[in-house]
């Protein structure tokens, strides 16, 4: 956190009038205080944050203030709410409480970022009502609801693009087949969607911790039941990334992201 903060310092000014001088001095101290506020966010958040608004620097302060906000939002929303509100701009700010909280609401404070906001609460409650073998038609019934509830709207493909990867990635192989009984044309077309991406991520994540995708037969987890579509995004793959080992990056230590596995 300490190298976002300070990488957000301003350097310059294009007003007329200069900013207020800070010196080594201030500087060290701001750092100080930020890094006091870090050790104290998980046990008393408010107290980090008053550290916060002690650092001088008015930049600085507003990036400590929206780091520490979100873990006062768990024990006092309505003073995290505040904290946030004293901040300009606090869009990020906003942004970072509402996820802490599962709040839509707040995400009507997030800005450009609003959408974003809806949609991440929305997949981290996926796991609360989208099961292991849990048939896609009922998955469909149960959908509208979760995403009215995020504030947004069912004839959106994006809030249906995040329930089927998550519910695609539950079972093995990928099974793409499930998305043919959806009913909604726009959901349907999401579901395939979310499968190809799905795949896509999956052959990354399997050509970055060094799995051989170019001969015999592939690792378990990119199984997937017959689908020529994927079968063809796998060809051209190998015709490009897969086979070339300068294309090779640092995997993902944790699960795929929207992914249950």
């Amino acid at each position: 956190m300490l190298g976002l903060l300070l990488a957000c310092s301003p350097s310059g000014t294009t007003s007329s009038e200069a900013p207020p001088h800070h010196g080594a001095n201030d500087i060290s101290e701001d750092v100080k205080r930020i890094e006091s506020a870090g050790k104290l966010a998980r046990n008393d958040p408010a107290q980090a944050l008053r550290t916060c608004h002690a650092v001088s620097d008015i930049t600085l302060q507003r990036e400590c203030i929206t780091s520490m906000a979100p873990h006062l939002a768990r024990k006092a929303p309505d003073d995290a709410i505040a904290a946030c509100a004293s901040i300009t701009p606090s869009e990020e700010c906003f942004f970072r409480i509402a996820e802490a909280i599962r709040s839509p609401e707040l995400c009507e404070r997030a800005g450009q970022q609003e959408d974003n906001c809806r949609l991440h609460i929305l997949s981290f409650n996926l796991k609360n009502w989208i099961f292991q073998n849990q048939s896609f038609e009922l998955i469909a019934e149960n959908a509208d609801p979760q995403i009215r509830e995020a504030g947004l709207e069912p004839s959106d493909p994006r809030p249906w693009i995040a329930i089927w990867r998550w519910a695609l990635s539950q079972n093995a192989p990928l099974n793409r087949e499930a998305c043919t009984t959806v009913q909604n044309a726009t959901s349907q077309e999401a579901c395939f969607q979310s499968g190809r991406d799905l795949f896509h991520d999956r052959l990354n994540r399997a050509r970055d911790q060094g799995h051989d995708l170019c001969h015999g037969p592939l690792p378990d987890t990119l199984s997937h039941t017959e689908d020529s579509e994927l079968d063809t995004i796998l060809e051209q793959r190998r015709a490009t990334d897969l086979c070339d080992p300068s294309a090779r990056r640092t995997a993902p230590s944790g699960p795929l992201p929207g992914s249950a596995q």
